[in-house]
């Protein structure tokens, strides 16, 4: 086969060197280099993917805005030059718009935190980061996966214990509700910090964004989709004064049907902060519906439909303002 003739192989790994120099020269003038990457930063991407030889040299080319480079773009090197000593990873954040990824509830803990995330927010991102896993002896990880850990002292780590047992009833109860829609609740204190609760998927599974592409795809494999899609994990924002609400009206009536309503609907609110979709979005518009008949205290408005709990008959308009 022609292309296994040692001179072909030749020719094409100087030709690579040879790209990869230019590529390398044209970061001396960032205007020149700016326009080269809206042209050709695509197919750096899917040569990260692809190219395992040069996978490494490709990755210094790459340009990202971060959290704390929203003007301009960042490389991978200034990343990790200014990463504190204690941090041990890169992170970054997949998504479809800038805009989007700037006001995600993921980055909220981080953001606190000073620490700097990577905003990717192109389609091929997703597969790139499938395929470069480490940049310089720094792990990439997606902040909307399992697999975060930041830095907690020891007071730190003693008040998340603290509060996982406070809550445990109420993740429990959520559980219940939610059935086989997460593969569990529980309290989280890595990425919350206003958010009452947000989706995180398995870190060998699809990210949000990466469900997205899949499910679009013609000839999509739905088997695989349902392994790789995975179960989320509903992750609750202990110092939310929504959940803490929640959790005293379930200590005081475990059968309120109110609480239960209020339940699925911060998952399903989870869903769209998250980036997934609602798949039965009539109920889910009936839902907020009652929740604004209730809210205005509108006893002449239409019973709610079949499937839904009746809130109006479950609370009066102050138990509304409580958990608010």
């Amino acid at each position: 086969m022609l292309q296994k003739n040692r001179i072909v192989n030749t020719i094409r790994k100087n030709l690579i060197n040879k790209a990869l120099k230019l590529f390398k020269d044209l970061e001396d003038d960032k205007d020149k280099y700016e326009t080269f990457l809206k042209q050709f930063g695509k197919s750096i991407k899917l040569g990260i993917h692809e190219d395992s030889e040069n996978r490494g040299k490709l990755a210094k080319l790459l340009r990202y805005y971060s959290t704390k480079s929203k003007d301009k773009r960042t490389s991978l090197d200034d990343y990790v030059t200014r990463m504190p000593e204690n941090q041990k990873s890169i992170y970054y954040i997949t998504g479809d718009s800038l805009e989007n990824l700037k006001e995600s509830p993921f980055l909220e803990r981080f953001n606190k935190k000073g620490i700097e995330v990577l905003l990717m927010d192109e389609a091929i991102d997703e597969y790139m980061t499938s395929s470069l896993k480490e940049f310089e002896g720094k792990q990439l990880k997606c902040i909307t996966k399992d697999g975060i850990d930041l830095e907690l002292t020891e007071d730190e780590k003693k008040e998340q214990e603290e509060k996982k047992e406070r809550f445990a009833k109420l993740c429990k109860y959520m559980k219940e509700v939610l059935g086989d829609k997460v593969e569990g609740v529980r309290v989280g204190c890595d990425r919350l910090v206003d958010t009452p609760c947000i989706l995180v998927t398995a870190e060998w599974g699809w990210t949000a964004t990466m469900s997205k592409i899949m499910k679009h795809q013609a000839l999509r494999d739905d088997t695989l989709g349902s392994v790789m899609a995975g179960k989320k994990t509903l992750e609750l924002n202990p110092d939310s004064s929504i959940i803490q609400n929640l959790a005293s009206k379930l200590d005081d009536d475990a059968e309120n049907l109110y609480v239960k309503d209020i339940t699925t609907l911060l998952f399903e609110t989870a869903l769209i902060q998250s980036g997934f979709d609602i798949e039965d979005t009539a109920t889910f518009a009936k839902r907020i519906h009652a929740m604004v008949r209730v809210s205005l205290g509108d006893d002449t408005a239409a019973a709610p439909a079949s499937d839904l709990p009746a809130l109006e008959e479950c609370h009066d308009e102050e138990d509304v303002d409580e958990v608010d």
